[in-house]
């Protein structure tokens, strides 16, 4: 899509030669060459992918962005400028994406006046990785990108690109050398995980989007919500989730269930310490919680229940719905990814979970039938009942009620109540699940 920004980059490395070729007359003609054929290799790759959409509709392809000039002045032309602070003011619908601390440097200030929109991209999916791999990383082997998605979750930097660079020095093939690429492609992420204390330099990346602090982009990621204008936050990956649960203390998480409470006012920052708080929970074993059946009447119901976690409950990991139906028995089931849409986590065989500070939650449709037609009960007996559980804080539970169900309208483009549910979910159950967030309450 970005062949506008790809072109100009290519420009920009033959602008950056050519002062390099006028500048540095010592300069050993074949090292200037290794350069420019590196960079030309690395291009290549991506004007074959781009020459491939050639039979799908109209590729143009220019020697530099001048070349495209005469588009610029179009108004029903997209202009897709990546990474680049000071863009050009043109006729054209101009889409830049940047990271969230590019937005705030002062070079972008004077263009930043004159955006009439702004949209939150979400990391890059699996299917997304696996076409970026197929056509410009074939050198990294699809397993070892798959664990490092895993681990890292969607960023190409980590899964793709530092991995390409370890393969240079480490046979892939070899056990050994499998290691040795992992934790290379993940060592900026393991230096994030070990400079995280306490909740306290997490909770700061929260409510005082303080940059300094390696938590942006390694630990923690900008999810979009349904209209991708906003954004909440959420744990790059259930790994490295893992990893910073079993560095802290009880004190610790005795005080986030003191933050949830008093944090209101960032719900993003809520939204995640509450799923983490939750998670621990059900993590840690031997707890029970009372739970309430909702129904679509839109009353509060008062039948109660109790939710009991067994101790030291065994807990597994998966990366798409479809593996749900492999795991037998009574388990904890964690998304390696943590935004996988309709859940935050199961109990198998068949309780689906899905943690909110909100009072409103819809329940996307599609998502829904995709794990409910997966869960291993409804595997065994079509007939069995599913249950869907929204944990809650203590401060919303009992004034939380039962969750429209809902699909993307096909004209709008938004999200609306379905006309009629599908017959996979149309017997699932809703219920609440109170976490009592009060000081001093031990679950």
């Amino acid at each position: 899509m970005n062949i506008f920004s790809l072109l100009r980059r290519k420009q920009g490395n033959r602008s950056i030669e050519n002062a390099n070729k006028e500048n540095n007359e010592n300069d050993s003609k074949s090292s200037r060459k290794s350069k420019l054929k590196k960079i030309d290799q690395s291009f290549e790759n991506v004007l074959k992918y781009l020459t491939s959409l050639k039979d799908k509709g109209n590729v143009e392809i220019g020697n530099s962005a001048k070349d495209f000039f005469d588009y610029l002045s179009l108004t029903d032309t997209w202009y897709l400028v990546d990474g680049i602070l000071t863009p050009e003011d043109v006729e054209a619908k101009t889409v830049i994406a940047l990271s969230p601390r590019s937005t705030r440097k002062e070079e972008f200030q004077e263009f930043d006046k004159i955006i009439v929109k702004r949209f939150c991209m979400s990391p890059w999916s699996l299917d997304e990785l696996l076409i970026c791999q197929k056509h410009i990383f074939p050198v990294v082997p699809v397993d070892i990108m798959v664990e490092l998605y895993s681990k890292a979750g969607g960023v190409p930097r980590y899964v793709l690109q530092r991995a390409e660079e370890s393969i240079k020095y480490s046979n892939p093939n070899t056990l050994e050398g499998r290691e040795t690429i992992v934790k290379s492609s993940l060592s900026r992420i393991s230096e994030a995980i070990l400079e995280t204390r306490n909740f306290a330099d997490i909770l700061q990346f929260f409510t005082e989007r303080n940059e300094s602090f390696n938590i942006s982009n390694r630990l923690i990621h900008r999810w979009p919500n349904v209209s991708y204008d906003d954004y909440y936050l959420g744990w790059a990956s259930s790994f490295i989730f893992e990893e910073i649960r079993k560095k802290l203390e009880v004190s610790a998480w005795n005080d986030l269930r003191e933050k949830i409470l008093n944090y209101k006012l960032y719900p993003s920052a809520r939204g995640i310490m509450m799923e983490s708080y939750a998670i621990h929970l059900f993590v840690s074993g031997d707890c029970s919680f009372e739970v309430r059946k909702l129904d679509d009447t839109n009353e509060c119901t008062t039948i109660t229940e109790k939710y009991t976690i067994k101790r030291q409950p065994k807990v597994e990991y998966i990366l798409k719905p479809e593996e749900l139906s492999s795991h037998e028995g009574s388990k904890i089931i964690l998304p390696a990814k943590t935004n996988f849409g309709a859940a935050d986590l199961f109990v198998t065989p068949q309780d689906i979970f899905q943690v909110t500070v909100s009072q409103h939650h819809p329940i996307k449709q599609n998502l829904l039938v995709d794990i409910v037609k997966n869960m291993p009960a409804r595997i065994n007996d079509a007939d069995a009942k599913i249950r869907f559980y929204f944990i809650v804080p203590d401060d919303i539970y009992d004034v939380f009620k039962y969750q429209n169900i809902v699909t993307r309208d096909n004209d709008t483009k938004t999200f609306r109540k379905v006309k009629s549910i599908n017959h996979i979910i149309k017997d699932v159950e809703q219920w609440v699940l109170k976490i009592d967030i009060k000081p001093n309450h031990v679950e």
